[in-house]
């Protein structure tokens, strides 16, 4: 959809409907995304998913001053495209990585150093504690 924008032209009502569908689309990928933390590290969530915001943050305020730049006294549909035409490699880019690299299992470091427990028995003891509330939530409601 970035490149339907990059060669939409002059048509603004076609660009505004293509933003408005990749950002839709990229709300369901970034929800995916970031229930992966949760996944990984329930201990960490809030502190992996800081990280990942403040990464993304500094991205937000270093792409305008590129982009301003790249088009300084060339406000022209050809350095616009340039600028659509980075986007691709880089989502590109990310999404492989992610999906080569991404996990969703409880990572050793998620319990800390005192408790050595494995994964898979730190996801048993989840379920068997969550499942032990839902018993205790239902006896008390009857």
């Amino acid at each position: 959809m970035v490149l339907g924008v990059a060669h939409s032209g002059c048509n603004w009502k076609a660009t505004v409907i293509l933003i408005c569908l990749a950002l839709f689309c990229n709300g369901a990928v970034t929800a995916s995304i970031i229930v992966n933390h949760t996944d990984i590290a329930p201990n960490f969530s809030g502190t992996l998913l800081g990280m990942d915001n403040t990464s993304g943050s500094i991205v937000s305020f270093v792409v305008p001053v590129v982009i301003g730049v790249m088009t300084k006294g060339q406000q022209t549909l050809g350095q616009w495209q340039k600028v659509f035409w980075i986007c691709v490699p880089i989502y590109t880019l990310a999404e492989i990585f992610y999906l080569i690299f991404s996990s969703g299992t409880v990572q050793p470091w998620n319990s800390g150093v005192e408790d050595q427990s494995s994964p898979d028995q730190l996801a048993a003891n989840s379920r068997s504690t969550e499942m032990a509330r839902l018993k205790q939530d239902q006896s008390a409601n009857a």
